[in-house]
């Protein structure tokens, strides 16, 4: 068992990639966005989602010079794919309203709605004064920001955006996890953000009063693993935020005699990803996995579910994919599932 869920982080090559341009890309329009990532960043694909050669997507907060959550230049995709699982199954635990006056913090007016306002629950994560993790005391903590967030000097944001043109709430709640996590001001310091557990982040979206449990595909079958996935779900769609996370490197992986080419197959290596459910094609199950990157380039086409839809999501766009059951057991190290 690895000992080592908390530092689970790899930044958004896309993202990077877009920074070092200096301008946002259209991706759909990219034929190959492989090439153009390794061109922009320097370093051949197959090193790039490799821990153990330097590569910048795991180096931690990536440089200013350089609908759905899409994670950006910072290697909290556990704290993304959470977010992303909380909003899938249970969106109402997610609430902003703006603060009328967006370039102050103040005090919200007095109507019974908490403007300017994201709320957090203590306990694997938790406030700076806390010397452990919290299990006794107030249930949530909140916290007041403005909707100012990081930039570049062209206009790119550095860190979670949205897939959808305008929304901002994704990076809101990253900005206010990163002020909760470090006792900062409006301009909160993200580096420590840098690489998480994706099970404990969710808590703290939902309350660290809800249950937690994981499972290690290793240990299980594919029938076990569907299973497990199946108890959380209705319709095929999760109705408890589930995430799921790859091996940490090609070291760590079963030494099982069973091959696996995270390069070829488009999974990335110590990455946690949205789990939204399960579907049945053709007599194959798959489960669903979101890539907060948020990209289409995601997986073997050879391996992945056809285009398609489900739960009103269409397949193979903005993350999106499926996976047979025993690749899905092979490539991911686990998943894990937050439900009251």
């Amino acid at each position: 068992m690895r000992t080592d869920l908390d530092t689970m982080g790899v930044a958004n090559p896309y993202t990077l990639a877009e920074l070092a341009i200096g301008r946002r890309i259209d991706w759909s329009r990219i034929v190959d966005p492989k090439a153009v990532i390794e061109t922009a960043l320097g370093m051949p694909w197959d090193q790039l989602i490799n821990p153990a050669s330097g590569s910048i997507l795991y180096a931690g907060l990536v440089p200013s010079t350089g609908g759905d959550p899409v994670q950006g230049g910072l290697g909290d995709c556990y704290f993304i794919s959470a977010l992303d699982a909380v909003a899938w199954s249970v969106p109402a635990m997610l609430r902003w309203f703006p603060l009328v006056d967006h370039e102050h913090v103040t005090p919200p007016p007095n109507d019974m709605i908490e403007r300017g306002s994201i709320r957090f629950s203590p306990g694997y994560y938790h406030s700076p004064a806390a010397s452990d993790v919290v299990t006794t005391g107030p249930l949530w903590e909140s916290l007041l920001l403005t909707e100012l967030l990081p930039e570049s000097p062209e206009g790119v944001p550095l860190y979670a955006t949205s897939s959808d043109v305008g929304e901002t709430w994704p990076g809101l709640y990253e900005k206010a996890f990163a002020k909760w996590r470090t006792g900062g001001g409006d301009r909160p310091d993200y580096k420590p953000l840098g690489g998480g557990w994706c099970g404990e982040a969710t808590r703290a979206l939902v309350g660290r009063d809800w249950h937690l449990d994981w499972w290690e595909n290793e240990r299980l079958t594919a029938a076990d693993v569907l299973h497990f996935v199946r108890q959380h779900t209705r319709s095929g769609k999760t109705i408890h935020p589930m995430t799921a996370f790859t091996y940490s490197d090609e070291g760590s992986l079963p030494q099982d005699g069973i091959a696996r080419n995270y390069a070829r197959s488009d999974i990335v290596y110590n990455h946690c990803y949205g789990l939204l459910g399960w579907l049945t094609r053709e007599g194959i199950d798959y489960i669903v996995v979101r890539n907060p990157w948020g990209h289409d380039y995601v997986a073997t086409r050879s391996d992945r579910a056809p285009d398609g839809m489900f739960a009103g999501l269409a397949l193979n766009t903005n993350g999106v994919f499926g996976l047979p059951v025993e690749v899905f057991r092979r490539y991911f190290e686990g998943f894990a599932a937050v439900y009251p």
